[in-house]
């Protein structure tokens, strides 16, 4: 259980994050839940496991069929009887033939669900002047008063006033760091690991790969100048590498070899989803698997609302 921000793009963001709620916290009244035959699916999962987990006294494949129902809140079915999805068969159905056979087992459930509930918005879409949004909490929604909000129409969010000076940021650091390792080039920490790494975790061994990741002469000019030069931005991580000797950790490293990409792709890195740390992107009711976030950005459209909706998970 955690807490996730996904950023939302289009009308009625309830509703669209309504299609990716596991449905043990849908509403039983919600149109996004959705019947799905899962018998033949079932019965072979059941049989792969029995490979692993023979059969044991009067154990059957049918009863394990019935396991597995039961575990998921299925509940059986009369002939000629309707479903009660608001009670009793809620999470689906099964029925049996005459000989006391499973013919038929449903599920119901939301495909893809992720998330449990929204709580309320992250304002932190910075306003243009004069522009207005909204800021929710749960189910209270008010106009934003102080310049953020956590829904807007793009076209009155500064997206580039978010976005430039992390990337001026990024820009300054990516260039300090190459300057102070005079272009030399280094072994990421996860190359040198895997030299140290063994079947059981040993935490000596992990020191050591640090320890001879650290001593590489391009990381130390790297972290020289990070101690010389003060982040021009505070939430650029990769600016947080000040640490002596004995407090190497894998942040610190892997925010380190990310320099080991070009300028342009490092910059990349450093656009709004770095800045707002959303998880997951809903578009008009559609989850983005791959997106490039500057195509992404310019191919909405600027009446469009963007919401950034904190959700349990």
């Amino acid at each position: 259980m955690g807490h996730l921000t996904v950023l939302v793009i289009g009308d009625n963001f309830r509703d669209q994050l309504d299609k990716y709620q596991r449905m043990e916290y849908a509403p039983l009244e919600s149109r996004h839940i959705v019947a799905v035959d899962v018998l033949e699916r079932t019965k072979t999962e059941v049989l792969a496991t029995a490979k692993n987990r023979p059969l044991e006294g009067c154990e059957t494949i049918e009863g394990r069929l019935l396991d597995w129902a039961k575990y998921r809140g299925i509940a059986s079915l009369a002939e000629g009887q309707v479903p009660d999805l608001f009670k009793t068969h809620k999470y689906g159905w099964m029925r049996t033939d005459s000989d006391g056979k499973i013919c038929e087992m449903v599920q119901r459930t939301i495909p893809g669900g992720f998330l449990d509930w929204f709580e309320d918005t992250d304002n932190r879409w910075k306003l243009k002047h004069g522009a207005t949004g909204v800021v929710i909490d749960g189910k209270k929604e008010e106009f934003a008063t102080d310049g953020f909000a956590g829904s807007a129409r793009k076209c009155d969010i500064d997206l580039d006033g978010m976005r430039n000076p992390i990337q001026k940021a990024a820009a300054d650091w990516w260039d300090c760091a190459t300057n102070a390792s005079n272009s030399m080039s280094w072994e990421c920490f996860v190359v040198i690991w895997e030299k140290y790494q063994k079947e059981t975790y040993n935490q000596d061994d992990y020191d050591a790969a640090m320890q001879e990741w650290a001593a590489q002469p391009a990381i130390q000019a790297i972290i020289k100048a990070s101690r010389l030069n003060k982040p021009s931005y505070e939430d650029l991580s990769e600016y947080k590498i000040s640490v002596g000797a004995d407090s190497w950790n894998q942040s610190v490293s892997n925010a380190i070899d990310l320099l080991r990409l070009s300028r342009k792709q490092y910059l990349d890195r450093h656009g709004l989803r770095y800045l707002l740390r959303y998880s997951d992107v809903i578009k008009d009711g559609q989850l983005l698997k791959d997106y490039e976030e500057e195509q992404l950005y310019a191919s909405i459209p600027e009446e469009a609302v963007l919401t950034l909706a904190c959700v349990h998970a």
